[in-house]
């Protein structure tokens, strides 16, 4: 929770206010390049993972699967830090601001 908290408040340049409102107080262009900045890191460092550790799907899918439940350390720990990353940058924040309209139905009337 450090690291979130970290990343959040550096990226976002807020104290002593929520998250929400933070970024809600944050201009345009800030928005713009934290979330930018995500997609670069998630693309480049977690290709750069995937090369290294060779994984393709969930490391603990293929741990039940394959591995009698094994889950390899350090690429576990490297992708948890990449995605503590990526949410303290914003990229969580489309699904928390979706309408509250069901799947599949419009609001006709």
């Amino acid at each position: 929770m450090r690291l979130l908290g970290f990343i959040e408040h550096t990226a976002w340049h807020y104290h002593k206010v929520e998250f929400l409102d933070g970024v809600t107080a944050a201009p345009y262009r800030l928005r713009i390049f934290n979330l930018a900045l995500a997609g670069l890191l998630v693309g480049v460092v977690g290709t750069f993972l995937r090369k290294i550790f060779g994984t393709r799907g969930s490391d603990s899918e293929k741990a039940i699967w394959f591995d009698f439940g094994r889950i390899p350390f350090v690429p576990t720990i490297c992708k948890s830090i990449l995605a503590i990353i990526s949410v303290g940058l914003g990229t969580s924040l489309a699904a928390n601001h979706r309408s509250n309209k069901p799947a599949g139905r419009s609001h006709r009337s």
